[in-house]
């Protein structure tokens, strides 16, 4: 399998979750299946070892995707937007995501972005916000969603959740790892979450 199959394969499933799931599709409509494909470089982090561990916390809708995503492994890109002054090693060893669509690929949007992001158990991505607006569906595992304004909500796989502009919220995995795909909309697509504290509960440094 070559790397262009390997997006291709998850962009086709993660259009597949968007048409079946009404809050997705009316949040940025449904992708293009032929967009343009800058081919990214691979980049391995330790959380790829972690991710195949969430193949069975998984629901009907979402199980296709996951597995894809976990098949394409070794073609992926993994990035970290904090520092482990930010976040602590511990966190940095069980969190990283990679882009799917995005101004800069791998396929090419100037209209919205889709990330896939993966948090071990027992991790808490501290308060954080970004300009674009943002749905979350839960692929894998489950999730605490706090966001400034509303009460907590418990997230498992299938469910979605979104995010106003600029809206304050953090996520607690206390109870299980979480592999989600995040959909942002609106301006600012290239500038990443600011944290909303310099230093995170997860620090120890």
């Amino acid at each position: 399998m070559s790397s262009h199959a390997a997006y291709q394969h998850i962009l086709y499933e993660a259009r597949k979750l968007i048409a079946a799931r009404p809050e997705l599709a009316d949040f940025a409509g449904l992708p293009d299946a032929d967009l343009p494909f800058a081919e990214p470089e691979a980049r391995a982090l330790s959380v790829a070892e972690l991710l195949p561990g969430v193949a069975d916390l998984v629901c009907r809708d979402t199980r296709d995707l996951t597995r894809a995503i976990i098949n394409a492994l070794p073609f992926l890109r993994f990035e970290q937007t904090y520092g482990v002054t930010q976040v602590g090693a511990e966190y940095l060893a069980r969190y990283g995501w990679f882009n799917l669509i995005s101004p800069d690929g791998p396929f090419l949007s100037d209209t919205m972005r889709i990330s896939i992001g993966f948090w071990g158990q027992g991790l808490f991505y501290p308060e954080h916000w970004h300009t674009p607006e943002e749905i979350y569906c839960v692929l894998a595992g489950g999730c605490e969603l706090h966001a400034e304004g509303c009460p907590p909500l418990l997230l498992s796989a299938g469910e979605s959740a979104e995010i106003a502009s600029a809206q304050p919220h953090s996520l607690d995995m206390a109870e299980s790892p979480l592999l989600a795909m995040a959909i942002w909309r609106g301006e600012g697509l290239r500038v990443p979450a600011t944290m909303s504290e310099d230093r995170a509960p997860n620090s120890s440094a």
